[in-house]
């Protein structure tokens, strides 16, 4: 190379600094042997309580050994939602954003950056579209429900 060095550009990137995983460490005066994650903690918590709700609502549920019922039955299920994704996607942002489609945008569209909000009515295209099917009027192609 004659008088020309290759400069190295260093690019920083900060993006894995909101990343990081929130650790609990103690609650109060209790401190924990091993840091515990911020979602696990929560998902221990929720589905706990649901096995206490399920309990009242079927006392037969109550001759389970209390260890299994609110302790290793909660523990699995927050194993299983911690581990497992959804179309890519965490269960309850999964389930959260499905039934928020099915409350909201179920009956919407987007066209040209716009959203408009469609009618029940469904369209049914009919791709039998040869030379000797298709009217030259372009009707053939897109057809209601119901009209043949």
């Amino acid at each position: 190379m004659t008088g020309m060095e290759e400069k190295k550009i260093t690019i920083y990137s900060y993006a894995k600094v909101w990343k990081v995983e929130k650790k609990i460490y103690n609650i109060g005066n209790i401190v924990f042997p091993v840091p515990v994650d911020l979602w696990s903690a929560v998902y221990f918590a929720a589905s706990a309580f649901a096995v206490y709700i399920l309990q009242k609502i079927f006392p037969v549920i109550m001759a389970v050994p209390v260890l299994v019922r609110l302790g290793m039955l909660p523990y699995g299920i927050m194993y299983v939602m911690r581990r497992t994704k959804v179309d890519g996607k965490n269960p309850v942002k999964y389930f959260a954003g499905y039934s928020m489609y099915l409350l909201c945008d179920r009956y919407s569209y987007l066209e040209r950056f716009n959203r408009y909000t469609g009618n029940k009515e469904r369209l049914i295209l009919d791709w039998n579209c040869s030379a000797a099917y298709c009217r030259p009027s372009g009707k053939g192609f897109l057809r209601r429900k119901g009209n043949v």
